[in-house]
C-alpha cells in the first residue's frame, strides 16, 4: 500500500513535466515565449513581424506579407478559411499570404473560400536579412527529449537558387554535431513546409539554423522561420541521412527508418500508403472538367491544434515536388513559357477553328475571376461581327475572360504554362527532369505518383500519332522503364487533361523522360497534315506515396472541381467581443483551483504515509533496516 501511495504522489506530479517534454513548439505569436532562436557570434537578432503591407501590387514580393497562422486560420469576417494562392486586383502576381495595400487603411486581408476579401487572424514569423557574403547562425534549445524525433517548421526564401538553410543537432556539452537536412528550393513565393526525422543522442540538445547566402546572389535575401515543431516519433517513412563530426573529424552514416503509422481522415481512419508493386502501370483521367491544383497542401501540419487542408493527418501530406511554370522549374529550360494569349483566335467567324494550344494556364480557369467567380466551362464564343456563337466549345479564357454563373464576363487572372512545339519537319522532343524534390533531405525512393496537366493538339480529331510518353531512367541511364503514355484517346476535348501515373523509383537519381512525338512521318508533304502539334504540361506534382492513396487524400482535401480550399480544424475565429467569457481568466482559475486540490491531496497521502511508518517502527522493514543479518527476511531468502 505504501508504494502505491508512492507511485500515485511521484506520477502526480512526473507526468505533467512527461508531458510537456514531448515536442517543441515555436510559433513566434508571443515573440521569444515559449522559445527563442538564439543568435551564435555575430549573428544579429531575428526581427519579429506580424505584416507587412504592399507598396505596389505588380511588384512580386521578396518577404513574407504574414505568418503562417494567419492563412491557416479562420478569417475574422466569415471564419471561412483563405483560398491560397489569389490574386490581388489585377495583378499577375500569386498571392500566398494575407495582404495589406501600404496606401489603405484596411487591415490585412486575403481572398476566402466564397471569393470574398476578408480580415486575417495575424500572429508573428521571425526573419533574418543578409547582404553580400553574410551567413547567419542561430539555435534553440530543446530540453529532455532523446530518440527519433521529428522536426517540422515552416520556411520562406526570397529567390530560387539564392539561399539555403542547413540544420544541425548538437549535444549541448558540444562534443557531438549531427546534420538533420538542407533547404534550398522555392517552387513558388510563399511559405514552405519542411520535415526532417533525427534521433538526438542525449537529453538535452540544441538545434542550429545555418543560415547560409549563396555566392551568386546579387541582391539583399530574406530567411523567415515560423512554426517550429518537434515530435516525438518518425516523420512519415523517412530515410534518415545524417553527418556525424566528432572531435572535428567528418564521417557520414546512412540509417533507414522504417515506420508503420496510421492516418487519420475526418474522423475516419485510413492505412497509409501501399508498398506493394504492380506490373503495369495505368493512367488515370478523371472525368470531372477541371480539378483543383493542391498547393495548398504545402500548409499542412500535425500536432495536438493541428491546423491542415480539409485532412487532418498525423504526418504531413503534401507534394515533394511541384512546378506551375511560373518560373522555369521543370525540364531544364526545354519548355517555351507562355501565358496562351498568342492562340488566342482573331476574326472569329463560322469558319473560324478551336485554338490550336491553350489560350490560358490551368489557373486561370480553377482560380476565381475578377467578379470573384470562377469560368463557367465550357462556351461558344460570339463571333466578331454578329452575335452568333462558335460551333465549337471553348475551354480557356478567351483573349482573358470567360463567361461566369452570373451571366457576366469576369477578367481572368492569367499565369503561365510550359509549351513544346513539333513543326511538321519535326517527328519528337525529349525533355528529361531530375525530379530533384523542392524540399526533402532524404533518398526518394519507392512508390510514386506524378500528377500534371497536359494538352496536344488534335485537328478535326484527325490521329497523326500525337502522344506524350514517359519513362524512368535508372541511376546510370542505361536502363529504362515505361511508365506511361498518353495518346489521342486520353485527350478529351480541345481542353486542358489530367493525368495521374504511378511508378516506381529505386532512388532519387533515377530521372524522368518525357518524349513528345508525332509518329506519322513526312507530315510536310502532305497540306492537311503540315501543320504545327503544340504540347502543353502545367501543375506538375510528385507524391513519394502511391496514386491510390494520393487520389484519396486528394479527394478529401478538394471541395470542388474549380477552387482550392483550406479549411481547419481550430475553433471558428470572430472579432474581439467585451460580453465574450475572458479565456485566459478561466483557464487561470481552472489551473489555479485544479493545483491547490493537487497540494492538498498530495499533503493528504504524505501525512497517513508518516502516520503508518509511526505505527511501524518495529516492523520487518524497520527490523531489516537496523538488523539486516537478523531480518527475517533474510533468513528466509537465505535458507
Amino acid at each position: 500500500m505504501f508504494k502505491l501511495e508512492v507511485i500515485i504522489i511521484v506520477s502526480i506530479w512526473i507526468i505533467p513535466v512527461i508531458e510537456s517534454q514531448k515536442y517543441l513548439d515555436c510559433t513566434f505569436d508571443q515573440g521569444d515565449v515559449p522559445c527563442r532562436l538564439n543568435p551564435v557570434d555575430t549573428s544579429p537578432e531575428l526581427q519579429t513581424i506580424s505584416s507587412i503591407p504592399i507598396d505596389n501590387p505588380l511588384t512580386a514580393n521578396v518577404l513574407p506579407l504574414s505568418d503562417v497562422t494567419s492563412i491557416t486560420r479562420p478569417t475574422i469576417g466569415n471564419n471561412l478559411p483563405c483560398q491560397i494562392p489569389y490574386k490581388h486586383n489585377n495583378s499577375s502576381e500569386n498571392i500566398y499570404f494575407c495582404a495589406q495595400m501600404e496606401s489603405s487603411s484596411n487591415l490585412s486581408s486575403c481572398i476566402t473560400t466564397d471569393f470574398t476579401n476578408q480580415e486575417c487572424m495575424l500572429g508573428q514569423y521571425v526573419m533574418a536579412q543578409l547582404d553580400t557574403k553574410e551567413n547567419f547562425t542561430y539555435y534553440i534549445e530543446v530540453p529532455g527529449t532523446t530518440g527519433p524525433s521529428c522536426l517540422t517548421l515552416y520556411y520562406y526564401i526570397t529567390r530560387p537558387n539564392v539561399g539555403q538553410i542547413v540544420v544541425w543537432c548538437t549535444d549541448i556539452v558540444g562534443g557531438t554535431t549531427e546534420q538533420i537536412g538542407i533547404i534550398s528550393s522555392v517552387p513558388y513565393n510563399g511559405w514552405h513546409q519542411a520535415h526532417f526525422t533525427f534521433e538526438p543522442r542525449v537529453m538535452n540538445y540544441y538545434i542550429h539554423f545555418d543560415l547560409v547566402r549563396l555566392e551568386h546572389a546579387d541582391q539583399i535575401i530574406f530567411i523567415a522561420f515560423d512554426e517550429i515543431k518537434i515530435v516525438i516519433g518518425h516523420c512519415d517513412g523517412d530515410i534518415v541521412e545524417t553527418t556525424t563530426k566528432v572531435d572535428q573529424t567528418s564521417q557520414t552514416t546512412t540509417q533507414e527508418v522504417v515506420v508503420t503509422t496510421s492516418t487519420a481522415v475526418s474522423t475516419q481512419e485510413t492505412m497509409p500508403p501501399s508498398t506493394e508493386t504492380s506490373s503495369t502501370s495505368t493512367i488515370s483521367t478523371p472525368v470531372e472538367t477541371t480539378e483543383s491544383f493542391s498547393s495548398q497542401t504545402w500548409f499542412e501540419t500535425t500536432v495536438p491544434t493541428t491546423i491542415t487542408p480539409i485532412v487532418t493527418t498525423e504526418q504531413p501530406f503534401h507534394a515533394i515536388f511541384q512546378c506551375d511554370f511560373t518560373t522555369s522549374c521543370f525540364g531544364n529550360d526545354a519548355f517555351r513559357i507562355t501565358n496562351g494569349n498568342e492562340f488566342n483566335p482573331t476574326n472569329l467567324s463560322n469558319s473560324s477553328e478551336p485554338p490550336e494550344a491553350p489560350t490560358s494556364d490551368v489557373t486561370s480557369i480553377t482560380n476565381p475571376t475578377s467578379n470573384n467567380e470562377v469560368c463557367q466551362l465550357p462556351y461558344k464564343p460570339k463571333h466578331d461581327d454578329s452575335n452568333e456563337t462558335t460551333t465549337w466549345d471553348m475551354w480557356f479564357c478567351y483573349n482573358e475572360e470567360c463567361p461566369t454563373k452570373s451571366g457576366e464576363k469576369g477578367a481572368c487572372v492569367v499565369d503561365q504554362y510550359g509549351l513544346i512545339s513539333l513543326v511538321p519537319s519535326e517527328n519528337a522532343k525529349i525533355v528529361i527532369d531530375s525530379l530533384t524534390p523542392n524540399v526533402s533531405p532524404r533518398d526518394v525512393s519507392g512508390d510514386q505518383c506524378l500528377r500534371f496537366y497536359y494538352y496536344f493538339t488534335v485537328y478535326d480529331g484527325a490521329d497523326w500519332g500525337q502522344q506524350i510518353e514517359l519513362t524512368i531512367r535508372y541511376n546510370n541511364g542505361s536502363v529504362q522503364a515505361s511508365i506511361g503514355t498518353l495518346t489521342i484517346d486520353d485527350m478529351r476535348e480541345n481542353k486542358w487533361n489530367i493525368a495521374t501515373i504511378p511508378f516506381q523509383r529505386e532512388s532519387s537519381n533515377d530521372t524522368l523522360q518525357i518524349v513528345f512525338q508525332v509518329l506519322l512521318d513526312n507530315r510536310e508533304e502532305n497540306a492537311t497534315t503540315n501543320r504545327t502539334i503544340n504540347f502543353g504540361m502545367d501543375n506538375i506534382e510528385l507524391y513519394n506515396y502511391n496514386c491510390s492513396y494520393v487520389n484519396e487524400q486528394l479527394a478529401t482535401t478538394t471541395v470542388s472541381t474549380q477552387s482550392t480550399t483550406i479549411t481547419t480544424t481550430e475553433p471558428k475565429a470572430t472579432p474581439p467581443n467585451k460580453k465574450e467569457p475572458d479565456l485566459g481568466l478561466i483557464l487561470g482559475l481552472s489551473l489555479g483551483i485544479g493545483g491547490i486540490f493537487i497540494i492538498i491531496i498530495t499533503g493528504f497521502l504524505i501525512h497517513k504515509c508518516k502516520v503508518k511508518g509511526r505505527a511501524r517502527k518495529k516492523s520487518a522493514y524497520e527490523y531489516d533496516k537496523y538488523f539486516p543479518l537478523e531480518s527475517p527476511l533474510h533468513k528466509r531468502n537465505n535458507k
